[in-house]
């Protein structure tokens, strides 16, 4: 379990609490478990450099493995990922053979 001060939270935060984060501009949402989601003002390639145990499966998306609960083909070159509570995110098609050999797929 690691911590991470995030610019904007009065507490650093547990990285097992974060679910996933969504870029937003120059701007990101986190989204975590227990509470609703907060808007920072760094960027996402600055939380991805932060966050290493995290899973960059779009640009405008990173992904916490540890709540990833299904990696799903579509086609080929099209994958979605199923996250811990419930929401569905496109793998970008650059992505999803980098992503499935990470992940042991």
């Amino acid at each position: 379990m690691a911590i991470l001060k995030v610019p904007g939270l009065q507490k650093p935060c547990s990285t097992d609490l974060i679910i996933w984060i969504e870029g937003d501009g120059n701007y990101v949402w986190i989204h975590f478990v227990d509470r609703p989601k907060f808007l920072s003002a760094q960027t996402l390639k600055w939380f991805a450099r932060q966050l290493p145990g995290f899973l960059r499966v779009h640009k405008s998306s990173l992904v916490n493995s540890d709540h990833l609960v299904q990696f799903k083909r579509t086609h080929v070159r099209q994958a979605k990922v199923i996250l811990s509570n419930g929401v569905t995110l496109l793998v970008s098609r650059r992505r999803v053979q980098p992503i499935a050999d990470q992940l042991g797929i």
